[in-house]
């Protein structure tokens, strides 16, 4: 599609995926459910299980805590978020060069 309406080729590359991106925001807010009563593939069994669960992992319904960049340096000095950052780094270079 180069040089179709003045545009280069990667032009028509990020407006198509910015398009799709757009639609399937657009369309999962339709679709996905809201509630776990909403959900169509669980019987009533397994939603009250879920909703225990969920309601036991609820972090701040338990205690209440205090934000701190403290916290937010030590996450990010975590050997597995340099790890996950250095391979979308390689891969999003990789990606660049193919394209």
């Amino acid at each position: 599609m180069d040089r179709v309406a003045n545009l280069s080729g990667w032009s028509w590359t990020f407006i198509l995926e910015g398009i799709f991106t757009i639609l399937f925001g657009i369309v999962s807010i339709f679709l996905v459910p809201r509630t776990i009563e909403d959900v169509r593939f669980l019987n009533k069994q397994e939603k009250r299980r879920h909703a225990r669960v969920l309601y036991q992992d609820d972090y701040g319904h338990h205690q209440t805590h205090q934000f701190s960049f403290k916290e937010v340096l030590r996450a990010f000095m975590g050997i597995h978020v340099w790890f996950g950052g250095v391979m979308s780094f390689t891969m999003g270079a990789k990606l660049a060069g193919v394209a």
